[in-house]
């Protein structure tokens, strides 16, 4: 196979990221060419190049007076230098930023690959990013402008910048980790509680997990701060700057509620995408939740004083569709298939992986990275889209579904 012949290949380590970078960015390549225009733009580029235009007039990040909230600025920002060189060249700006996809989507998958060569030293850190350049989801995102193409780069850079920091702990590491994942929370606010969650981890690990990485409570204290000051200082001036122009506080984006309570309507006809058949009982408690006031208050209220089954029906349901749901699905079911048998593979490999690793932080981090997605997930809208950035790791499951082979002869 492609990733057991990358693996015996005899040259160094830096031709065979060549290898890689050229042949994803080849494969990307023709994907777009054969897919590319044959689906509508993402109705939120729109929103983005009007507020990207803004930006370029030199307006700042603001809507009608105040600062403009519903989307982080770090998309926009993104885009700014790839609209400013689209109209220098007198190219489509969507070709532009497609054409930037490539770049960033080869960077993803060799950061990818460096994840899973700290936990494969064999032929299987090369089957995941061959896993990641051909799954069919991400490379949907890349044939159009998506938030989640740089949001990906950032955000796989903070977690190799971590998992370094865990194997050898450095400080550039953790302070490169913060930054990125600031950076990815700019683009794309739902790793703001990640960074909740590293923070709560990071204190606790030494409780429940045995590690080598911080020998002391002063040496852990001090990298959780600097960790934490990192993302700060990303994430903190957007925060003052909302603060100076709406007069208020936010986590990273406005409005949150609104998504929180589309992800509660996906089988009700005031869902904003296409809806699905529930049942009956279900679409009851939708329908009180749609016609309930849009505050968290007011939704939680209903759920509490809800049936006990159906609110564990729509749980359910909500935590499956995670994995498949489509905004638009006329190929929801094609969609579920692809994915059953991804999560298949990757149950069979977590199953196989711990049997033979020990609990630490560094271990667990890839099933702890799962977890946080499809609880976010979960939280907000049940899509496939958001899951995104957990099916690396997913795929680390799958390639410890298979045996090691020894290299040698």
């Amino acid at each position: 196979m492609i990733h057991t012949f990358l693996h015996k290949l005899p040259v160094s380590e830096t031709r065979k990221k060549w290898i890689w970078l050229v042949g994803s960015l080849l494969f990307e390549l023709i994907v777009v060419l054969i897919f590319s225009g044959k689906r509508p733009l993402p109705p939120d580029y729109a929103t983005y190049t009007r507020i990207t235009d803004v930006i370029l007039a030199g307006n700042g990040y603001i809507d009608q007076g105040k600062a403009f909230t519903f989307f982080p600025p770090g998309y926009s920002l993104y885009l700014v230098p790839l609209h400013l060189f689209a109209d220098l060249i007198h190219v489509s700006r969507p070709l532009v930023v497609i054409g930037m996809n490539l770049w960033v989507g080869a960077g993803s998958l060799l950061l990818i690959r460096s994840i899973a060569r700290i936990y494969f030293q064999d032929q299987r850190a090369e089957l995941v990013p061959l896993l990641w350049c051909t799954y069919p989801f991400q490379l949907i995102l890349i044939i159009q402008p998506n938030s989640e193409v740089p949001f990906l780069l950032f955000f796989l850079a903070s977690i190799f910048l971590l998992g370094k920091f865990l194997t050898r702990p450095t400080l550039s590491y953790l302070i490169g980790s913060g930054l990125c994942l600031g950076i990815s929370c700019l683009i794309r606010p739902i790793t703001l509680y990640l960074a909740i969650a590293w923070a709560i981890v990071l204190v606790f690990k030494r409780t429940f997990l045995s590690t080598k990485d911080v020998q002391s409570s002063g040496q852990l204290k001090y990298a959780l701060l600097v960790w934490v000051l990192s993302f700060l200082l990303v994430v903190f001036p957007w925060e003052l700057y909302v603060y100076l122009h709406n007069d208020e506080w936010i986590p990273v984006q406005g409005k949150s509620v609104l998504v929180i309570q589309q992800g509660l309507l996906f089988g009700h006809e005031m869902y904003h995408g296409q809806r699905v058949s529930v049942p009956a009982s279900v679409y009851v408690l939708m329908d009180r939740i749609a016609h309930a006031k849009p505050t968290t208050q007011a939704m939680m209220h209903e759920l509490l004083h809800s049936n006990g089954g159906v609110l564990l029906q729509l749980i359910g349901l909500k935590a499956t569709r995670c994995w498949y749901g489509l905004w638009n699905n006329p190929y929801e079911s094609f969609t579920k298939w692809i994915q059953l048998s991804y999560l298949l593979l990757a149950l069979a490999g977590f199953i196989r992986y711990y049997r033979t690793k020990s609990l630490t932080l560094i271990s667990v981090l890839p099933a702890l990275l799962i977890l946080y997605f499809w609880g976010t997930t979960l939280l907000l809208i049940p899509l496939l889209r958001y899951m995104i950035p957990a099916m690396p790791f997913v795929f680390l499951y799958v390639a410890a579904f298979f045996p090691a082979k020894s290299s040698a002869k």
